[in-house]
């Protein structure tokens, strides 16, 4: 069995350095489905609201502890498997969360014409299937691998809306070292039509309105080769939470390393050590995953109420000198005139 894995990875790492060759290599498929199943399990918190996405009904017994789930399939089939008992489950895309199934179907019923159908489920929109700020946790994977790129756009705007401040998005994603062409490939029953490069994950998920993105490869080595590219497979974490206005209550950020500097996905950047003025929005985001431990949040001995804390500019970074934080001199970091929503 050794000398097989060997022998299959020498010609996948072949096959990586020819371009051309219309080349598959199949290198750690079967291992790709049983870190998935694994990867599931890890997922699975007992009290949350979930939402799954697409989540193989085999592993989703994994989340019957949870406080409430919510299971959507658009790329695998149901497979008539039994769902526990309470689940609320249905066929959709995960950018039509929005959408109350009953009422779209009661105005399909009641209207006679298209543009009646249409006024009608735009009336839907007000009372949404799932609600805003309401769940804790969204689990998709190879969201970023499946269909075109007006679904991902609208299904990563619906994460974004449902999940509350503290929660998070889950997924993994197939990504290619270099660009790949218009390539369509079933992976362990998942049908991807494209192949992100890996630089460029974080980045379409921040412009989508996340931050603390964070890669975890799932496997040593790559799943499959594909015409001379290498397609990873990582484990993806992204949050939610960062959105509101910036309000100064005296609060610095310390950044203990161990790098010698950080930037958020907001842009801000903190020297290690150093006391960095933030906002109360953003020294709240810093004390929770995925940054707690990697920061000390140094509070003013006299901060004002927030709601009569002034606007503080996060446009910029400047140094909260100690003599601010102990209250010897008024809060001077930088406030605007017109606030900001970093």
């Amino acid at each position: 069995m050794n000398k097989m894995a060997n022998l299959m990875e020498t010609a996948a790492r072949l096959a990586a350095q020819q371009h051309g060759l219309d080349d598959v290599m199949d290198w750690q498929g079967p291992q790709l489905a049983t870190r998935l199943a694994k990867w599931c399990e890890d997922q699975a918190k007992a009290g949350e609201h979930i939402v799954l996405a697409d989540v193989a009904p085999a592993n989703c017994s994994a989340f019957e502890k949870a406080a409430s789930v919510t299971a959507t399939w658009s790329a695998l089939g149901l497979n008539d498997a039994p769902m526990p008992e309470g689940w609320c489950v249905s066929r959709r895309y995960l950018g039509d969360l929005g959408l109350d199934e009953e009422a779209v179907l009661t105005a399909a019923r009641q209207t006679g014409d298209l543009k009646a159908l249409r006024d009608a489920l735009a009336e839907t929109s007000d009372t949404p299937w799932i609600g805003s700020a309401t769940t804790d946790r969204v689990v998709a994977p190879f969201l970023l691998n499946m269909g075109d790129a007006r679904q991902r756009q609208a299904a990563l705007a619906e994460v974004v809306r449902i999940l509350n401040i503290t929660g998070h998005f889950e997924s993994v994603v197939l990504a290619a070292d270099e660009p790949l062409s218009e390539c369509h490939r079933t992976v362990i029953g998942y049908p991807l039509m494209r192949f992100p490069l890996e630089h460029a994950i974080a980045g379409e998920l921040t412009q989508a309105g996340f931050h603390g993105v964070r890669l975890t490869p799932l496997l040593d080595g790559p799943v499959m080769t594909v015409d001379g590219v290498e397609l990873r497979a990582f484990a993806l974490s992204a949050f939610t939470g960062t959105k509101g206005v910036c309000l100064d209550q005296g609060d610095a950020a310390i950044y203990l390393g161990p790098w010698s500097e950080v930037t958020d996905d907001d842009g801000h950047t903190y020297p290690r050590g150093v006391r960095i003025a933030v906002c109360a929005k953003t020294a709240a985001v810093l004390r929770r995953p995925p940054y707690a431990g990697l920061f000390v949040i140094v509070p003013a001995y006299q901060a004002p109420p927030l709601e009569e804390a002034p606007l503080f500019d996060c446009s910029r970074d400047v140094v909260r000198p100690a003599a601010e934080t102990k209250g010897r001199v008024g809060l001077a970091a930088g406030c605007c005139d017109e606030g900001c929503d970093c």
